[in-house]
């Protein structure tokens, strides 16, 4: 008779041939991508590009807008919410334009870090 059979043993061989392969081809597909990325690339050149003359613009005048001189400028009081409606997000239409052009508007707001006082012109701005 023969003797009894080992289960496995002849398939040992088999599986670590095909290990080695596995790992070889691993092996070499690394070392080949290793040596794309280290190849030296080609010197490319490029030309160089030549300027074109191009004609100097003349200045055109531009009038200029006289800004007024808060500094010397007196100012009231701020004025305090007169009749505050309940619900002060909505309205049924536009208030009426109560700005006289002619005068000056001194608006401040009041931060932590500071006051910001802006010199209002409503006839640049209304």
């Amino acid at each position: 008779m023969s003797e009894p059979r080992v289960p496995g043993t002849r398939n040992t061989p088999l599986l670590i041939a095909s290990a080695a392969v596995v790992v070889a081809a691993i092996v070499a597909i690394a070392f080949a991508v290793n040596a794309a990325n280290n190849a030296t690339p080609m010197a490319v050149t490029t030309p160089t590009p030549v300027p074109t003359p191009t004609p100097t613009p003349s200045p055109t005048p531009v009038s200029e807008i006289a800004y007024a001189d808060c500094s010397t400028a007196t100012f009231g009081p701020a004025l305090q919410p007169l009749n505050p409606p309940a619900d002060i997000h909505k309205y049924t239409a536009a208030p009426a334009m109560t700005i006289d052009t002619t005068k000056l508007y001194q608006a401040t707001i009041k931060t932590v870090r500071g006051d910001i006082v802006l010199c209002l012109q409503p006839d640049l701005a209304p």
